[in-house]
């Protein structure tokens, strides 16, 4: 079947790691607005009130909502969310047309209002 180690271990790769660098390359690529959004979130969380689980929930619940969204996915203007003690907070361009959307969409997780903040 295999003729050799190393044609063992091409076949094994492939099974593992189904995609190629290029196409996980193009997938973070074109989903890099996402990704920093979250990014930036769960460190600004982290640093500001360490590892507090009920926190990091609620933010990954207004970040679940943001990404899925068609009109605030892999927005640029929008940069950073941030859970303060009794709302959302929320860092993006002045002028982004979005803000409505994600305010409406932060509105019904959990007891929080939803302040904006320019960016």
């Amino acid at each position: 079947m295999f003729t050799t180690l190393a044609a063992f271990s091409r076949t094994a790769r492939k099974l593992i790691f189904p995609l190629g660098r290029t196409a996980i390359a193009l997938l973070v690529w074109l989903n890099r607005h996402t990704l920093m959004l979250w990014f930036r979130s769960v460190r600004d969380e982290i640093q500001q009130n360490g590892f507090d689980p009920e926190r990091l929930r609620y933010l990954a619940q207004g970040l679940w909502a943001i990404a899925n969204d068609r009109r605030t996915a892999n927005a640029e203007a929008l940069k950073t969310l941030w859970v303060r003690a009794d709302r959302y907070e929320f860092a993006a361009h002045d002028d982004w047309a979005g803000r409505d959307a994600v305010e409406e969409l932060l509105g019904p997780i959990g007891p929080h209002e939803t302040t904006v903040t320019a960016a």
